[in-house]
């Protein structure tokens, strides 16, 4: 609820190798090229995983939210939008029931 409206909310399966990453979510591989570079830097310095892990969520947010293009269908990213804007407006989200019960999707409402 905390995002505003007009945001977009993307699911970064940059660094997902799975065959649907691009389906639910979108990659930058620009972006990944400089994260994979600094991570290098980083464990060279002796850096923990966490400290790591701190350091490049921190970079990805900050200086590298501008580089690349995000590319990928983003559908778990637009799911999130529907759940936000149903909250927002107190409506229940159109789903389809039978469709999801034909690929053995199953949700507890």
């Amino acid at each position: 609820m905390s995002i505003p409206a007009d945001a977009i909310i993307i699911e970064d399966s940059t660094f997902q190798a799975g065959r649907t990453a691009t389906v639910w979510g979108t990659r930058n591989i620009e972006m990944k090229k400089k994260l994979v570079a600094y991570k290098k830097e980083l464990k060279a310095q002796g850096k923990t995983k966490a400290q790591i892990k701190k350091a490049m969520d921190e970079k990805r947010l900050g200086e590298l939210s501008d580089t690349g293009v995000f590319e990928g269908k983003n559908v778990m990213g637009k799911v999130l939008m529907c759940c936000r804007d149903n909250l927002r407006h107190g409506t229940k989200p159109l789903i389809d029931h039978a469709l999801l019960k034909s690929k053995h999707i199953h949700l507890d409402i």
